[in-house]
């Protein structure tokens, strides 16, 4: 991750050094930023009843099989739903300059 990319993303999520956001998708390309704004535990369509693909969820089997991954989804599910729509903005913008460059 480049530095002022990183800077910017530790002011917000001090305790968390990793990615929040990525653009390694091979299905949906480099241009695509990929989000994950909940872990699948915490699911809203699972939740809510709605969910059609429950029995082979790509993020459930992702967070089963990798501890990091969920830590990783749960940190950034909390810190999306108590951020601002300025500290989100901020750091959302830092990965597309990283990703445009």
């Amino acid at each position: 991750m480049r530095k002022k990319n990183m800077a910017i993303q530790k002011k917000h999520l001090p305790n968390y050094s990793g990615i929040v956001f990525s653009n390694n998708n091979k299905k949906l390309g480099k241009a695509t930023i990929v989000a994950n704004l909940t872990s699948a535990e915490h699911c809203p369509a699972k939740e809510l009843g709605l969910c059609r693909v429950e029995h082979c969820c790509y993020a459930t089997k992702c967070e089963k099989y990798s501890p990091n991954y969920k830590r990783k989804n749960l940190i950034v599910e909390d810190w999306i739903g108590n951020a601002s729509s300025d500290d989100i903005y901020e750091v959302l913008e830092a990965y597309i300059d990283q990703y445009e460059n």
